[in-house]
């Protein structure tokens, strides 16, 4: 902390839930336990963060809503499960936290773990699919470069949504993925031209090729 006097609002007590080698779920609850009567103690807003959900133990989790529901916190710590990884409810416990400080303020509804990642999980499938159709529709030439392509697309707000979520090199990603598709069916196209063209060809190299047959 910086010298001097300094101003706190309330309190984000981060709880990991997943399995670390060496560390005892025993040693983990003993921690976090400490940690919250301290803050309980200040008057201050405390809201208990679970994160790594993604790759949970099933025993931490329930551990930590064993401690947010201990008679001596008088349900006064809000519990959010979050996954920093995929990046579900990370949000969430600052706006919590943050409207627990504002009382004047409505409050959140916190998702389970499950339903805020099913919920996610929509957000980005939906996201891809609609930069994919996009992308369908603005290229049709497998020649097409990353460079003129990208300029042209962030003039669309599906581009610029996938981007905030996935990042710029999942859209390149998803743009050598439609040109291989474009390439594949051009030389799929010229493969079958040939095709239809061969049985005139032999014809032409062989026009006497049914008197060839017995050989």
């Amino acid at each position: 902390m910086p010298d001097g006097k300094i101003s706190i609002d309330g309190f984000l007590c981060v709880f990991d839930v997943s399995s670390v080698p060496s560390r005892t779920i025993e040693k983990q609850v003993e921690a976090v336990s400490t940690i919250l009567n301290n803050l309980t103690k200040t008057k201050k807003p405390v809201v208990l963060v679970t994160t790594k959900n993604d790759d949970a133990n099933e025993t931490y989790v329930k551990e930590a809503e064993k401690l947010v529901s201990k008679k001596e916190y008088k349900g006064g710590i809000i519990l959010v499960e979050t996954s920093a990884h995929e990046n579900i409810n990370v949000d969430v416990a600052f706006i919590m936290l943050a409207q627990l400080i504002d009382r004047s303020r409505g409050r959140a509804r916190v998702m389970p773990f499950i339903e805020a990642a099913r919920v996610r999980k929509e957000i980005l499938d939906q996201s891809t699919e609609a930069l994919q159709s996009l992308i369908r529709s603005q290229v049709s030439d497998y020649r097409a470069t990353w460079s003129l392509t990208s300029k042209k697309l962030f003039q669309h707000k599906e581009f610029m949504h996938f981007v905030e979520l996935f990042g710029m090199d999942s859209s390149q990603r998803l743009f050598k993925r439609h040109l291989k598709k474009l390439q594949d069916e051009h030389f799929a196209k010229k493969i079958r031209g040939y095709m239809d063209m061969l049985p005139d060809a032999l014809q032409e190299m062989f026009p006497d090729v049914i008197a060839l047959r017995d050989l």
